[in-house]
């Protein structure tokens, strides 16, 4: 750069919440590692190196998951008071991670109610991991008896055959008495995880009126950038 160095660059926005690596052919390891000691770089790479392009795209998503980890840390000790233990569990990371990787997600978020993570590909198109504990599939269970659900569904709950999404009408995910013996098309077979206790997952399509707003595909966004550069 024509009026500073590097190191110079990431002193002067050292105040930006944001992770930095020094891609850099002249630091050499003394400046690196006192800027490092500094706090002004989280990694250093030389530009030299045989495999410098494939250790800086390993090192970008690294610290993209350690940003999101740090900004998020308040928040997740929140919600593991309440009903979303399963953020804390690696047991469970590494089946959203698994996930990510297999669907081509490009997005993921906490889903509320019922508990889970709903993701986005890169069209645009929605998919909500339900997860549920022993605990809250009682829960369903009770629910559903106490709105006379069939006796094909409670058998179904107790046994957990399947783990339930009623969205036809709206509201929580919970059986409601308008579903009826229609309950199946509401439900999926459970996979299993173990961690620190066993969650059962599946994914479903989410409905369009679980959205207060239209997705915007990121494939367009990358088609209208590459048109426009």
């Amino acid at each position: 750069m024509p009026q500073m160095n590097g190191v110079e660059f990431c002193e002067a926005v050292r105040e930006l919440p944001c992770k930095k690596i020094l891609f850099t052919g002249a630091a050499d390891e003394k400046i690196a590692v006192n800027a490092f000691n500094r706090g002004l770089i989280d990694r250093y790479i030389k530009k030299s190196d045989d495999d410098a392009l494939d250790t800086l795209e390993l090192e970008i998503h690294a610290l993209q998951k350690a940003f999101f980890a740090e900004q998020s840390e308040t928040l997740r000790d929140v919600l593991l008071l309440h009903d979303y233990h399963f953020l804390d569990d690696p047991a469970l990371a590494a089946v959203v991670q698994e996930l990510i990787r297999q669907h081509g997600f490009v997005e993921h978020y906490i889903f509320p109610n019922p508990s889970g993570i709903l993701f986005f590909d890169r069209d645009g198109n929605a998919r909500l991991m339900i997860i549920e504990t022993a605990k809250s599939l009682q829960a369903q269970y009770e629910i559903a008896r106490d709105s006379d659900a069939p006796a094909s569904l409670l058998e179904a709950l107790q046994e957990r055959r399947v783990i339930p999404f009623f969205c036809a009408a709206g509201g929580d995910g919970m059986y409601t008495a308008a579903i009826g013996a229609n309950w199946f098309r509401y439900c999926a077979a459970p996979r299993l995880c173990q961690g620190a206790t066993n969650y059962f997952w599946a994914l479903f399509e989410l409905p369009a009126h679980y959205l207060e707003e239209p997705v915007h595909p990121y494939a367009r966004f990358l088609r209208e950038h590459a048109a426009a550069a």
